[in-house]
């Protein structure tokens, strides 16, 4: 429990009420514990690598999010620049020999297809 008091006063200064507010955290704390499942990565169970061997887009989704982690970065908070590295790291990683995966990474990362092919050009000169 959380409570404030307030004195209230009249026109001239005197004392005429006290006014209380009592709050319950606990319902605060049972959805800070819901959104800390969401977004802690350190609870999240990994998921076996058999599953996902063969699914390109979710070794994608999976190394952006380690990424992410690692820099201690936030996906809505990325830069131009941080966008450029992480399509730089998917090449190294061989992400592009899919097809259609300048599409998909693009859509991840919230870049155009076209934005994606100019990223890689940049690297390769």
């Amino acid at each position: 429990m959380k409570s404030i008091s307030a004195v209230i006063r009249n026109s001239t200064g005197k004392a005429v009420g006290l006014m209380c507010i009592n709050l319950d955290l606990s319902k605060f704390e049972e959805f800070r514990q819901i959104i800390d499942r969401f977004m802690c990565p350190d609870r999240l169970i990994p998921q076996p690598q058999e599953l996902f061997k063969d699914d390109w887009q979710e070794r994608i989704n999976i190394f952006v999010h380690e990424h992410l982690r690692n820099q201690h970065k936030h996906f809505d908070n990325l830069t131009r620049t941080d966008k450029q590295e992480l399509v730089k790291l998917l090449n190294q990683e061989g992400a592009f020999k899919q097809k259609n995966a300048a599409s998909y990474i693009g859509k991840v990362l919230g870049i155009s297809r076209a934005t994606v092919y100019k990223y890689l050009s940049e690297f390769k000169n």
